[in-house]
C-alpha cells in the first residue's frame, strides 16, 4: 500500500473517530444507555449481579466498563469506552481484508474498504453507544482475523486454535451469540478440512468447560425473552434476513428495501465473477473459506429464526459475525467487478450512508432528547425533582443529569437493581401516586417529562396516564418546547 493511499485511509478512519467522539459527548442517552449507567455505576460485585439479572446479559463488558468508570462516571465518558472497541476492531478487519490478498489488494480499494468500514453506519453507531455491541464487533473482527489468516494458509495453525478457543470463550462472556458464531466457525473450518478433528475438538472442550458458568446464565436469558418471540415462520426468516443487509453493507435505507439493494448487488456480483472465472481469475481459496463461513453464518441464523422467532433477528445477536461479512463481501465485489468498479460501487452506497449517518446520528435527537431535557431543567433552575414517566425511562434521565437534580420514575420509582416487571407501572389510584409525588416534591415546584412514545406497558398503565395526573392534579406553571418530549414545570394542587 503506497505511501499516500494509507495517510488518506488512516485520515478517513481518523475523522470517523473525532465523529464519534464528538457525537459521544453531544448526543442524548437512549433508553438502554440508561440501563447500562445504572448496572455500571453500582459497586462491581452489585455491577455483575444486575448485568446477569437485570440486563439479562454476560457480565464481561459491564465489569470493564464499571472500572474505566472509575475515572469519570460521565456518560460521554462511558461511551469512549465502546468508541476504542469500535477503532480497534476496524482496524483489526481492514487489516484481515489486506491479509486476504495481499497480492490483489488495490491500494485505493483498500482506502475504499477502510471507508466503508468506519463509515458503515453501524460502526458509527455502535462506536458512540455506551453498549457491549463495539466490544463484539471487537471480536468478530478477531475471529474473521483467524479464517483469513487459516483460510489463507489452507490449515489452521496451534495459534490459530488458541486464538480461536480465546475468541469464543472471552467473546461469550460478552455475548450469548459469540459462542454459537464460533461454533459455526469451527463446523464449517472444519468440513472446509482448515481445521482437523483433534483441533475441532480442542476448541469445543476448552469453549465448553471455560463458559460452563453461563449456562444458567443463559437459560435465563431465554426464558426471560420468551415474550419477545411474537413473530415466527417466514416474518421472522425475512426479519432475519432484512437485519443482514443492513449490516453487511453501507445503507441509506434499510428494513425491505435494502434488502432489495443487496440482493440485486449478490445477484450482479455471481454474475460477473463467473465471467471472471471464464476469464481464467479465480478468486482466492482463502476468500471462499471467508465467503463460505459468512454463507453458512447467515443461514444458521435464519433457520434458527424460524424456530426462536423474529428475537434473533436483532442485531445484538449478529454483531459478533459482522466483521466477517464486512471481509467477504470486499473480497467478492472486488473479484467480481475490479478494483475500480467496485470501488466505485462502494463510494455509491456510501454517500447514501452518509447521508444516513447524517441524518439519523446528527441531525435527529436520540430517543426523547433526554440530554435537552436535562439541560433546560438544570439552566432553568425552578424544579425541585424531575418526575419522568415511563419508570425504565428515569435511568436515562439520570444519566444525563448525573447527580444535578434529583430524579424520579412515574407512576413508581425504578433504580435498576432489580428486573423490570408490570409492578413498576400498576398503581392504585391517582390519588396514591399524587401521595408518593408529594412526599418527594413537597409544597415546591417540579419538572414532569413525558416522552412521546414512552417505554411503558400501557396495557397496565393506560395511553393517558400521565395527561390525567397532569390535568387533575397539578397546576401547569409553564410548557415549554422539546422536540419528542412534553417538559412541564407544575405545581401539586
Amino acid at each position: 500500500m503506497d505511501g499516500r493511499a494509507r495517510w488518506i485511509a488512516v485520515a478517513i478512519a481518523g475523522a470517523c473517530t473525532v465523529l464519534a467522539i464528538g457525537v459521544s459527548f453531544h448526543a442524548g442517552a437512549t433508553h438502554d444507555e440508561g440501563f447500562t449507567m445504572a448496572t455500571s455505576i453500582a459497586s462491581f460485585n452489585e455491577t455483575v449481579r444486575r448485568a446477569v439479572e437485570v440486563e439479562l446479559q454476560p457480565p464481561l463488558y459491564f465489569a470493564l466498563l464499571n472500572l474505566w468508570l472509575w475515572f469519570d462516571q460521565s456518560l460521554g465518558f462511558a461511551r469512549l469506552m465502546s468508541v476504542l472497541f469500535a477503532v480497534l476492531a476496524g482496524v483489526v478487519t481492514v487489516s484481515a481484508y489486506r491479509r486476504l490478498e495481499p497480492a490483489r489488494s488495490d491500494s485505493w480499494f483498500v482506502v475504499v474498504a477502510t471507508a466503508m468500514i468506519f463509515g458503515h453506519p453501524y460502526w458509527i453507531q455502535e462506536a458512540m453507544n455506551a453498549r457491549g455491541y463495539a466490544l463484539q464487533l471487537l471480536g468478530g473482527a478477531l475471529l474473521a482475523d483467524v479464517v483469513v489468516r487459516s483460510g489463507v494458509r489452507g490449515r489452521a495453525d496451534n495459534r490459530d486454535v488458541a486464538m480461536l478457543a480465546a475468541v469464543g470463550v472471552i467473546g461469550s462472556y460478552v455475548h450469548y451469540a459469540a459462542g454459537l458464531v464460533v461454533g459455526i466457525v469451527s463446523i464449517t473450518l472444519l468440513v472446509s478440512r482448515i481445521l482437523s478433528i483433534r483441533q475441532t475438538l480442542v476448541v469445543a472442550v476448552l469453549g465448553g468447560v471455560l463458559t460452563a458458568p453461563l449456562v444458567p446464565w443463559l437459560s435465563h436469558h431465554f426464558d426471560s425473552h420468551a415474550y419477545r418471540h411474537e413473530e415466527s415462520g417466514l416474518e421472522a426468516l425475512l426479519a432475519t434476513f432484512q437485519s443482514f443487509a443492513d449490516l453487511i453493507l453501507p445503507h441509506a435505507i434499510s428494513g425491505w428495501r435494502q434488502s432489495v439493494v443487496v440482493v440485486v448487488v449478490a445477484v450482479a456480483t455471481v454474475i460477473a465473477a463467473r465471467r471472471t472465472q471464464r476469464r481464467g481469475e479465480s478468486i482466492s481459496d482463502g476468500a471462499w473459506v471467508v465467503g463460505r463461513i459468512s454463507a453458512v453464518t447467515v443461514a444458521a441464523f435464519v433457520l434458527i429464526s424460524l424456530k426462536a422467532g423474529s428475537d434473533i433477528a436483532t442485531t445484538r445477536y449478529m454483531t459478533f459475525a459482522v466483521p466477517c461479512l464486512w471481509v467477504t463481501s470486499l473480497a467478492f465485489l472486488r473479484h467480481a467487478f475490479g478494483a475500480r468498479a467496485a470501488a466505485a460501487l462502494l463510494l455509491v452506497l456510501q454517500l447514501g450512508a452518509t447521508y444516513r449517518v447524517v441524518k439519523v446520528h446528527l441531525l435527529t435527537p436520540r430517543d426523547s432528547n433526554w440530554g435537552v431535557v436535562a439541560e433546560t431543567m438544570v439552566e432553568d433552575g425552578r424544579g425541585a425533582v424531575a418526575v419522568v414517566y415511563a419508570p425504565t425511562q428515569v435511568l436515562a434521565m439520570r444519566a444525563e443529569l448525573q447527580g444535578r437534580l434529583p430524579a424520579i420514575g412515574f407512576p413508581n420509582d425504578y433504580t435498576g437493581a432489580e428486573p423490570i416487571s408490570s409492578e413498576f407501572y400498576r398503581y392504585e389510584s391517582l390519588d396514591a401516586v399524587r401521595q408518593q409525588v408529594a412526599k418527594k416534591v413537597g409544597d415546591r415546584p417540579f419538572w414532569f417529562v413525558i416522552p412521546d412514545f414512552p417505554i411503558a406497558l400501557v396495557q397496565v398503565t393506560g395511553h393517558d396516564v400521565a395527561d390525567r395526573f397532569v390535568k387533575e392534579h397539578c397546576r401547569i406553571v409553564q410548557t415549554f418546547e422539546v422536540p419528542k418530549t412534553r417538559l412541564y414545570l407544575l405545581e401539586l394542587r
